[in-house]
């Protein structure tokens, strides 16, 4: 029979209410009187219900001081819930469940009724509760089989869906649904059964069971604080609180009975109604526990409502078996306040903003506030005490002064003398600014930059804070380094490319800081950078400018030995060293040569063509100067080794040279019946000259000559005699004529 009276529906709402005066703690209303009265609910527009389980319902609209039947249409049937659906911007609907006759509907403030479906009867109504989406809840017990049924209409009991498929639900006897007060509780609705909590969050088409801390047992209530904290009645004589939005549960109190209602002051004072003890208080979130029984007839309570009415008066509202409509005016929260949570929004770091809390005394006696202090230190209050008389006011101004940025939370509390914790206020906010941080790399090393170059890095900076990032002021501890950036603002969460120049002055090491100024919480932000500044290396030539190799005979070769010092301030690197008269070559060792060093080189001439010669010596290097040079010049002579051959021939004649193909020499014999001038060239495929074997004025005979090569490629040459008449020594003409006797050419293959 227990089982049957614990269904109710708690509310809490608010509404205007006239003033009642009591002794006790709880003084009877104006009725309904000594009847059990199993469920209370309150209405948008301040008017109370009362369900009794033989007498139908009851109103009131001047907080109890009379109350009025209200039954047209209804059945005096036993009322289990009552459930308050807002149709629209002026009036209600009000639900009843109902034994055996179903869901009853009123849109005129219970004047009239007419039936909302699921009446049957073999089958109680045990609980009916609705969201902020307008879904209807209701639970139905079927005594022929002792299981549950749980149904929901979207058109104000017009329809009506059962959601018993696959539903663990079914399997649990006496459900009692509950969508908590401020509609669904982070998407989701409860259910309190014989077997712990089972929690939906699609409308209660599925659920998941979330059972408390403990064994099996059943809920009967639940109530949620200003900080979001839920509450849940249980029949083991506990209460149970979650704190991450149903999903696990603590116990936190135990009582002598069963838990049957809850309800819950805007300051977050508990009150638990139990079906044998009847009604406690928690000033300290369920921890701690005082009976209130002062005034009651019976300890027998089924429900309770709590109401503010306004800045004087608060009033909660008990109901039991038996016992009609108990209330207690203002002994509910003695200490007032207008408000339970401060948002101050976005203040920028470095700023302030201020709002206030206004403290009432409503208790019976003067009220000390001592202190009054903010639990997190970028809050304050003042004043930070008062003295209240009864009915008087105070006013506290709060500050909210953020020194970094992000989310802060914290408290307002009033340590009073009306209650043994202190109450408090909610506060939260969020500090605003932009703050930096170089994740990558915040050392530059630029290793070494010759001077006259320079060189550019980056870094990238982040603003790790919540506001836009402005920069101001940006310089280096050193001018030869350079700092910019293509951008001036920087949204929270992205990057900013930072660069710096290094254009070194002399030769050695450098280092220092780019300093960047910002509105940032860590400004200034530093860059360390290190480079070298790198001069160049000069060569000095320990030579004349032009080096004269004098005569030299074709085939014969001539050393000279020079050098060149590093006057510069780097080490020189050789290149090459370059010739553009394949006569004259550069023998040197190419490995570096440091600062003040000296490197010799030799300088070698051999000629191949008779003749004054000319050339330009280049030395290659990283010097700033290079290419330096040195000019040569020498003078070949004709070769003399033509050797001469036993007789005289009877004309002329050249022979083919042997070896053939040669390398690196070849012997070219000739014969002459008359003395002449004998010039013996060689010339390449394209009939260019490139060496004079001989030119000289021989007698008739048989010759032969030796000539070495010396720089030619391999390939096919051509070599050319040419005998011309030379004058007698006793010729008297003043200008004989220069014959040609004879000219031949003949071609021979070089091999290396």
């Amino acid at each position: 029979m227990i089982n049957m009276l614990l269904r109710w529906t708690v509310c809490i709402v608010l509404f205007t209410a006239i003033a009642l005066s009591q002794s006790s703690f709880w003084v009877p209303t104006a009725g309904p009187l000594r009847i059990s009265v199993s469920a209370m609910a309150i209405n948008s527009q301040g008017d109370v219900f009362a369900g009794t389980y033989t007498r139908g319902m009851y109103l009131s609209t001047n907080s109890g001081g009379s109350w009025t039947q209200v039954n047209n249409g209804l059945p005096l049937s036993r009322i289990y819930a009552i459930a308050v659906s807002r149709a629209n911007w002026n009036h209600d609907y009000i639900f009843v469940a109902t034994r055996a006759t179903g869901v009853y509907r009123s849109s005129d403030k219970g004047a009239s009724w007419q039936p909302a479906g699921l009446a049957d009867d073999s089958t109680y109504i045990e609980s009916i509760a609705t969201d902020q989406d307008g879904n209807l809840f209701a639970s139905s017990h079927h005594t022929w089989n002792n299981i549950s049924t749980i149904y929901r209409s979207s058109d104000n009991g017009h329809t009506w869906m059962n959601i018993d498929l696959q539903n663990p639900l079914v399997h649990t006897t006496i459900p009692f649904i509950l969508a908590p007060t401020y509609g669904k509780y982070n998407g989701s609705i409860f259910a309190g059964t014989n077997w712990g909590v089972y929690r939906s969050v699609d409308d209660g088409i599925t659920w998941g069971r979330v059972v408390p801390t403990g064994s099996n047992f059943q809920v009967n209530s639940f109530a949620v604080n200003f900080r979001g904290d839920m509450y849940a009645a249980a029949t083991d004589s506990a209460v149970y609180k979650s704190r991450d939005g149903g999903l696990h549960w603590d116990k936190v109190s135990v009582t002598i009975d069963k838990v049957v209602s809850l309800a819950i002051t805007p300051n977050g004072v508990i009150f638990a109604a139990t079906y044998g003890s009847g009604v406690f208080r928690s000033l300290d979130d369920g921890a701690s526990w005082q009976s209130l029984q002062s005034g009651l007839d019976n300890e027998l309570m089924l429900c309770l409502v709590y109401v503010d009415a306004g800045p004087y008066d608060t009033y909660m509202y008990t109901g039991g078996t038996g016992l009609g409509v108990y209330m207690s005016r203002n002994s509910t929260t003695p200490f007032s306040l207008n408000r339970y949570d401060i948002h101050f929004g976005d203040v920028k770091v470095g700023q302030n903003r201020v709002d206030s809390i206004v403290v009432l005394n409503r208790d019976t006696t003067s009220l000390t506030i001592v202190p009054a202090y903010a639990t997190h230190s970028y809050y304050s209050v003042k004043p930070d005490s008062a003295y209240l008389n009864i009915g008087e006011s105070a006013k506290f101004y709060v500050t909210f002064t953020p020194e970094w940025y992000g989310d802060f939370n914290g408290t307002i509390e009033f340590v009073n003398t009306a209650n043994s914790t202190p109450d408090e206020v909610l506060v939260t906010g969020t500090g605003r600014a932009p703050d930096t941080r170089i994740p990558f790399s915040d050392i530059l090393s630029y290793g070494r930059v010759y001077l006259g170059h320079y060189s550019v890095q980056s870094t990238r900076i982040k603003n790790i804070g919540n506001d836009t990032l402005v920069f101001g002021n940006m310089y280096t501890t050193d001018s030869v380094f350079t700092v910019y950036t293509d951008v001036n603002t920087v949204l929270p969460g992205e990057f900013a490319e930072i660069f710096v120049k290094f254009t070194p002055r002399v030769h050695g090491p450098y280092s220092g800081f780019a300093v960047l100024e910002s509105n940032s919480m860590s400004s200034p932000d530093t860059v360390w950078m290190t480079g070298f500044g790198r001069g160049y290396p000069v060569v000095q030539m320990n030579a004349p400018a032009e080096v004269k190799f004098g005569h030299l005979k074709i085939g014969l070769e001539r050393d000279t030995t020079f050098s060149f010092t590093n006057i510069g301030v780097d080490t020189l690197w050789i290149i090459k060293f370059e010739s553009n008269n394949s006569q004259f070559s550069v023998k040197i060792d190419h490995s570096p040569v440091p600062p003040g060093a000296t490197r010799n080189f030799i300088i070698q001439f051999t000629p191949f063509a008779k003749g004054e010669t000319f050339g330009t010596l280049y030395l290659h290097s990283n010097s700033l100067q290079s290419p330096d040079s040195i000019r040569v010049h020498g003078l070949a002579d004709p070769a003399s080794n033509i050797e001469t051959l036993e007789g005289v021939p009877s004309e002329f004649v050249l022979y083919q040279n042997f070896p053939n193909p040669f390398n690196p020499s070849t012997t070219i014999r000739f014969g002459m019946p008359l003395e002449g001038g004998v010039r013996i060239t060689m010339y390449n495929q394209l009939g260019i000259e490139v060496a004079v074997v001989t030119d000289e004025v021989l007698p008739p005979g048989y010759y032969e000559t030796h000539w070495r090569n010396s720089g030619l490629p391999s390939g096919v040459y051509y070599y050319r005699i040419l005998i011309k008449s030379v004058r007698a020594w006793d010729d008297q003409q003043p200008d004989p004529p220069v014959l040609t006797l004879f000219d031949q050419m003949k071609k021979l293959i070089l091999v290396k």
